[in-house]
């Protein structure tokens, strides 16, 4: 059977999605949404998600592939496969059900609080129901837990909420400042220490952010009404842009192309290619997967970065490519 990746969203940050809202409202005519907000820590691993088909196939998949035994991304598919058939029994309604979640642990990422535990786990933050031809998306933590109930796995966990809530009005610059001042305290202090790895494993050490979800009254939510409207904010040793706030207003603006190279090719981002794009693999013949991959991810994240630097993808890219380049022959040459 061919099976179709049902990918996870890609998240945005706060300033990108206030200036998409605004397009959206300029162009709708009718104003920004007010959106109330919970948060989950965001945890440094890979981005995984099991699908439990009717039929009682179950595939595992990266952020951007079905995954197999002979194409895995750090051993995912080979756990998976392991505990089948659990997952087949778990869901047993018409509909096809994705898990979604961070796979983190040991031998996964470095320099954080999960990377120190002694195996490998799948942190569970969000469902996805797909019936009758609607995508129904599940992150609050009891619901989803309702729906685990069966599933008793020791590597299997569920991320809870961060305590505390607020509503942002993006009409309001009142509303908008309250939210970045609020984002920015979560990750204050996630990145002192991560709470949810200190309570569960005893282990104390960095986090890398947070990401905040809108909070709806139903169960049942259309994707899009959760998706849409997510943020994240991470810590100064997981930016991807140099910033001064995990979480800001406006975007960063640099002063000359090498510049927005230096702004935008961060530790954080290279090190996040890798494991997206060469499975973690310092080889030199994975050097072009890694250079499409940081062009893509530039292009889809730093809009605004560009605009605020008056400049465009064109006068960007050999300088982003040099360094993406220069820094993965030395992490080679390392080896």
């Amino acid at each position: 059977m061919t099976m179709a990746i049902k990918k996870w969203t890609e998240i945005e940050s706060f300033h990108n999605l206030r200036r998409t809202l605004n397009t959206i409202s300029e162009f709708s005519g009718s104003p920004p949404p007010s959106i109330t907000y919970q948060a989950k820590v965001k945890l440094h691993g890979t981005n995984a998600a099991i699908q439990v088909h009717p039929t009682g196939e179950v595939f595992a998949q990266s952020r951007s592939r079905i995954l197999s035994p002979e194409d895995d991304n750090m051993g995912f598919c080979k756990w998976v496969l392991e505990s089948k058939d659990r997952w087949a029994a778990q869901f047993t309604g018409p509909g096809t059900v994705t898990v979604y979640g961070e796979w983190c642990g040991k031998g996964i990422a470095k320099g954080v609080a999960i990377s120190k535990i002694d195996r490998k786990i799948f942190a569970v933050f969000a469902l996805q129901l797909d019936s009758n031809n609607q995508s129904s998306l599940i992150t609050n933590t009891k619901t989803i837990r309702d729906y685990l109930w069966k599933f008793d796995h020791p590597d299997v966990y569920i991320l809870p909420w961060i305590p505390g809530i607020i509503t942002c009005d993006f009409a309001s610059e009142k509303s908008l400042q309250d939210t970045v001042d609020w984002a920015n305290h979560l990750v204050e202090h996630v990145e002192k220490c991560d709470p949810w790895v200190k309570h569960v494993f005893g282990i104390e050490g960095i986090g890398e952010g947070v990401v905040a979800y809108p909070v709806w009254d139903n169960v049942l939510v259309p994707r899009g009404d959760i998706t849409n409207y997510m943020f994240k904010a991470k810590g100064t040793e997981h930016q991807v842009v140099k910033e001064k706030k995990a979480a800001s207003l406006s975007p960063a603006a640099a002063s000359s192309i090498n510049g927005f190279a230096d702004l935008v090719v961060t530790e954080a981002r290279l090190d996040q290619g890798v494991t997206e794009a060469c499975d973690g693999e310092y080889n030199i013949k994975k050097m072009g997967a890694l250079l499409a991959w940081i062009a893509r991810d530039i292009q889809k994240e730093c809009a605004g970065e560009l605009e605020a630097s008056n400049l465009v993808w064109k006068q960007v890219q050999r300088p982003v490519s040099t360094k993406t380049r220069e820094w993965y022959t030395k992490k080679i040459a390392e080896i």
